[in-house]
């Protein structure tokens, strides 16, 4: 990239590039609004990183034709955001329940590919293997995303304790929500 080419125009030539190449383009945008959390206390900051990401939307909408589909992800709704006069076309699949699942393991997707690791764990650690399967059930299963659904499992969390083979508060570490501890430090 040239120091003269801004970022949406280097999307744009990476959405038509990726598109000649492979054919129909899926594009990905995960924490959308992490950029916007993170300098709320910054309005001016933040006004700019939203004009940016409204930029890329309106990148995206000019290049629908090569694009298949977009799936975005935040902790803030895209369309309550001001960022989706740009891609008007969205359907929010937060509260659908044939996408209850997508964002984390189920229980019966744990039994039928973790098995064999969590049975090799549970003998490190000298546990019986629904001993271990309690502890990450407590731990890690707690996403629901209606009343009176099943919930899944955090799937970054359960990733790290399987990796490390340990059990502790994984997405604290990894995705400390500053904007909510400087909202506490600011009220107390």
């Amino acid at each position: 990239m040239r120091e003269t080419e801004s970022p949406t125009i280097v999307f744009s030539y990476l959405i038509r590039s990726l598109h000649q190449t492979f054919g129909s383009v899926a594009v990905l945008i995960d924490e959308y609004d992490a950029p916007i959390l993170y300098t709320l206390h910054q309005p001016d900051l933040a006004k700019k990183i939203r004009e940016s990401i409204a930029n890329f939307a309106s990148a995206i909408k000019g290049y629908a034709e090569y694009i298949h589909m977009v799936f975005v992800t935040g902790v803030s709704a895209f369309s309550k955001s001001g960022l989706s006069s740009g891609l008007n076309n969205l359907f929010n699949i937060t509260l659908e329940p044939a996408w209850f699942d997508v964002c984390g393991y189920t229980d019966q997707e744990i039994d039928l590919y973790l098995r064999d690791h969590l049975y090799a764990w549970s003998e490190t650690m000298a546990i019986s293997d629904m001993e271990l399967r309690e502890k990450l059930r407590h731990w890690y299963n707690g996403y629901a995303f209606a009343r009176g659904v099943f919930t899944v499992y955090n799937p970054f969390s359960l990733t790290c304790a399987l990796h490390a083979q340990v059990v502790r508060n994984f997405w604290f570490e990894s995705a400390t929500p500053h904007v909510l501890l400087h909202e506490m430090d600011r009220e107390m």
